[in-house]
């Protein structure tokens, strides 16, 4: 059920669910906030006044991020087996470069709903497959992104500064990849 909260006087709509987790959370899926409940707890407001200034800052983001796809070109999309080449070839260049040799066990290709990839604690590689829409130098930052989990699994200091050493402003590609997101799943 679709809800309403203010935070800092800007009208913010939210949905609560309920789910057997142990913790609350909160997220933004495809621009909008869900906050996830324990089942039999029923005060979302607590865990939305906790966290009212994230709130506000990646809202505002998000916001920003839509209202400037505007300015951004569709790119040509990639055959799936080019895709598919296209990921492989850049897992072995930067499990070279990153000193792991690519030690992937496997990479899958799916459609994911909220991220462009992820990196199992297996080291199973999965990519979205509508990321196959993304310009290159995208395409380029998701695999280095994730492979730079086999050094350091959290997004940390540590993290950032690896990531760093070959995107020195990582805060752009994270923006592009948000504006493609819209763009993309509209």
């Amino acid at each position: 059920m679709e809800k309403k909260t203010k935070i800092f006087n800007q009208a913010i709509e939210y949905t609560a669910c309920y789910r057997n987790i142990r913790y609350p959370r909160l997220e933004f899926k495809t621009g909008r906030l869900v906050v996830i409940m324990p089942k039999g707890q029923k005060n979302e407001n607590d865990i939305i006044e906790k966290h009212k200034r994230w709130i506000f800052k990646k809202n505002a983001l998000i916001h920003k991020a839509i209202k400037d796809t505007g300015n951004i070109k569709r790119c040509p999309v990639k055959s799936i087996d080019e895709f598919k080449s296209y990921i492989s070839k850049l897992v072995k260049k930067y499990g070279i470069q990153n000193g792991t040799n690519g030690k992937i066990d496997k990479i899958y290709f799916r459609e994911m709903k909220s991220k462009w990839g992820s990196l199992s604690s297996n080291r199973n590689l999965t990519i979205n497959t509508l990321a196959r829409r993304l310009p290159e130098y995208l395409i380029n930052y998701i695999v280095f992104h994730e492979m730079t989990h086999l050094l350091e699994k959290r997004h940390n200091e540590r993290y950032w500064s690896l990531i760093k050493k070959e995107y020195k402003q990582p805060s752009k590609y994270e923006s592009d990849l948000l504006k493609y997101w819209f763009i993309i799943n509209n």
